[in-house]
């Protein structure tokens, strides 16, 4: 499968930690996680999709610094 987006934005009210098993999902262009009720830090896992151009996690209740491995996301556009 060469899933491309996932976009939970608002009305689901998903919460927890960010999964990290999203970082392998390495065809993902588009995340969008805005608007939810996610806490913790953001996973470094996050990192390895090297295909990613947009990232979008603002209105959680995420906690911490971004990871350094964000540095490697070459093609991401939009934070």
């Amino acid at each position: 499968m060469q899933l491309e987006y996932i976009f939970v934005f608002v009305i689901n009210r998903l919460s927890g930690s960010i999964p990290t098993y999203l970082g392998n999902i390495t065809s993902l262009a588009y995340l969008d996680l805005e608007a939810n009720q996610f806490s913790g830090q953001v996973p470094p896992e996050i990192g390895k999709l090297v295909n990613l151009r947009t990232l979008r996690l603002s209105y959680n209740r995420l906690t911490g610094d971004l990871p350094v491995q964000l540095a490697e996301l070459k093609n991401l556009t939009d934070l």
